[in-house]
Formats: C-alpha cells, structure tokens, sequence
C-alpha cells in the first residue's frame, strides 16, 4: 500500500505537525497575556514551513548517516617516557555561576602520582591562566585526548568546585581519584566509537 503524500510529504507528518501546531496556537490564545487571535494563514504557513523542515533535516540526517563510518577504538591512560612528568589537565564548566574548576595531575612513567592541583577561577580566567602555567616548563606538548584517558583530571575538575576561588595544590592523591589511578597502571581501556 503505497502512502498518500501532499506536496511529497507523507500525509502523517503533516498530520502530526498540524495538532501539535493547532495545540501550540489554542494554548498561546488561552494563556497568552496579549489575548491574540488564531490567524488560519499563519498556522497552515506554520505547518507547511514545519513539514518542510522536518523532511529536509531527515532526507540530510539519512544522506550523512550512510555516507560517515565509524570504528571502534580502545582509550587508556598512557605512560609518558622514562624521563618524563607526565601533566593531565581537564576543566568542568557551571556556567549559571560563570564559574570553571580545574583539575592537574602530575605523574612519573610508572603511572605514580607526583602532584595534583585544583583550580577554581571566573570562567574568562580560564585562557590565561593555561597560557601562564605553560611558561613555567622549558617544553610543554600539548595534545588533546579522550575523557576516558584523562579520567582522573576530570575527576579532580569536578572536585576544584568544592574550593573558593584560587590555586589548591595537592601532595597525595584524593581518596576518590586513588582507583582511577590504579585502573590507568594496570590498563583498563574504554571503547568509543570515532569517525573513520
């Protein structure tokens, strides 16, 4: 049975997009503090433009899905050279206070903690601050890595928020983040999904 269209839109979206378009107008008449009116030409606009929309999203959606490819890969913590500190860094944003925590690790090339530090500062801080603390090394690499190989530095990110505003260094690791370090010494690793 082939499915009636209209405009070469299946009949059921239109449908569906009509009452929720009817509901959505009924209810800005009924609660609205300006008493507006139903306008006809503007809910059928509505519709139209809404189904248009609907369909185009999903013709693109559909075209991308097929054309992109996804592998599986496995996210661990790594252990840096034999003459390396090896620094971890995250930040968690809660931008309703416009404020960001930080979280630092130090650790030596057996995955042992050497150093921690949090920060809690204005989230426009953020920036400078990092361009600051890379002064201090004579070389600093900087890559990006997955959440799942950088688990305790987000998990001390988080923990910075419990801190006022400023610079907490730490000497020993926090009772939480002590068997995140033992998953990355003895290699746990994460699947994620990436795009080929």
């Amino acid at each position: 049975m082939s499915q009636q269209t209209v405009d070469g839109i299946p009949w059921s979206t239109y449908f569906g997009v009509a009452i929720w378009i009817l509901w959505k107008s009924r209810n800005e008449v009924v609660f609205s503090s300006n008493q507006s009116r139903m306008d006809a030409r503007s809910i059928l606009y509505k519709i139209y433009f809404h189904c248009h929309e609907i369909i185009h999203c999903t013709r693109n959606s559909l075209s991308t899905s097929n054309s992109v490819k996804y592998d599986t890969i496995l996210v661990g913590w790594t252990f840096p050279p034999y003459d390396i500190i090896k620094c971890n860094i995250d930040a968690s944003v809660v931008q309703v206070e416009n404020k960001v925590g930080c979280g630092g690790v130090f650790r030596d090339c057996q995955g042992r903690w050497v150093h921690g530090c949090l920060h809690s500062l204005p989230c426009s801080s953020l920036v400078k601050t990092i361009q600051e603390m890379q002064r201090n090394f004579s070389t600093a690499i900087i890559v990006h890595v997955f959440r799942e190989a950088n688990r305790v530095a987000d998990s001390l990110a988080d923990f910075a928020f419990k801190f006022d505003f400023g610079m907490h260094l730490i000497t020993s690791p926090p009772p939480h983040v002590r068997s995140l370090i033992r998953d990355d010494i003895v290699g746990i690793s994460f699947s994620r999904r990436v795009m080929s």
